[in-house]
């Protein structure tokens, strides 16, 4: 009876172990099929006249870090003397910025998945301010929109939701809020909302 026992353990055991490195197999042949590159672009930045994009490479076994590289270049001004969009501030517009940032995917790669994480931006950035408007001797003098450009660094917590409705192509929203230096070294807020197409490579 117990040697019987014994075989039936020593059985199990030798199934399990089996079925664990099958798994093991599994998961890691899913993992290089898997394409770890992927390229976002920020569609709903082109109302404010910005080509934006992120790359993204996605890292470990597990899938559940990704370090990025965002890349933004303004092709056309924004124009107007009220730079105020709700409470989006735009007087601070970056002309272009790179930076270098990573996202935590939670419950790693799928076909619905979300993440947070933090960037880091350097680049130009362009100040407008509004001079010389009001009355003057009865007159109205007109508003004299006036531009200062100077380097920023910015500092952005992000959070975000993405969608692959078909193979390798990626549909999400993020939501980036941070600070950067402003003008004079004064904090500059910024408010960061994306949505946002990519492909997987």
């Amino acid at each position: 009876m117990m040697k019987t026992s014994l075989l039936f353990l020593s059985l199990l055991l030798l199934i399990s172990l089996g079925s664990n490195a099958q798994q093991q197999k599994d998961s890691l042949e899913s993992y290089i099929k898997q394409p770890k590159n992927h390229l976002h672009f920020a569609m709903s930045d082109i109302i404010f006249k910005r080509i934006s994009f992120e790359y993204e490479r996605v890292l470990g076994e597990e899938q559940k870090i990704a370090l990025k590289i965002p890349v933004s270049y303004a092709f056309g001004e924004i124009g107007g003397v009220d730079n105020y969009v709700g409470p989006v501030n735009l007087s601070d517009m970056p002309l272009w910025y790179v930076g270098l940032g990573f996202n935590l995917y939670p419950k790693g790669q799928g076909k619905f998945r979300f993440y947070f994480g933090a960037e880091f931006r350097v680049g130009d950035a362009k100040h407008y301010d509004q001079l010389n408007f009001g009355y003057v001797d009865d007159h109205y003098v007109e508003p004299e929109l006036v531009e200062w450009t100077y380097f920023q660094t910015a500092f952005l917590a992000n959070a975000g939701i993405l969608y692959e409705p078909v193979d390798r192509f990626i549909v999400g929203l993020n939501l980036g809020v941070g600070a950067g230096n402003g003008l004079n070294n004064n904090v500059v807020e910024i408010i960061n909302p994306t949505f946002r197409v990519g492909l997987k490579f």
